[in-house]
């Protein structure tokens, strides 16, 4: 999917750099102390399970909390 840019050198950099062919994993977990530049995603590593689920859990508490639209679309 290609975001909406504005003819601008940052979009033929963006575009030339392929940074929106990309496909991210759904899910990203990092340790910014260690790696602050987000290069080891650690949302698959099992040392890290209770990390991970703890901040679904906020994120869904959060959601409905504030009746977010897509809770509302998936019927939850």
């Amino acid at each position: 999917m290609k975001a909406n840019l504005d003819a601008s050198d940052f979009r033929k950099f963006v575009l030339e750099h392929g940074f929106l062919d990309s496909v991210k994993p759904r899910e990203m977990l990092f340790d910014l102390y260690l790696d602050p530049v987000e290069r080891v995603n650690l949302a698959e590593d099992d040392r890290f399970i209770h990390i991970k689920q703890s901040m679904a859990s906020l994120l869904d508490e959060w959601m409905e909390g504030t009746r977010d639209p897509i809770l509302l679309r998936s019927g939850r």
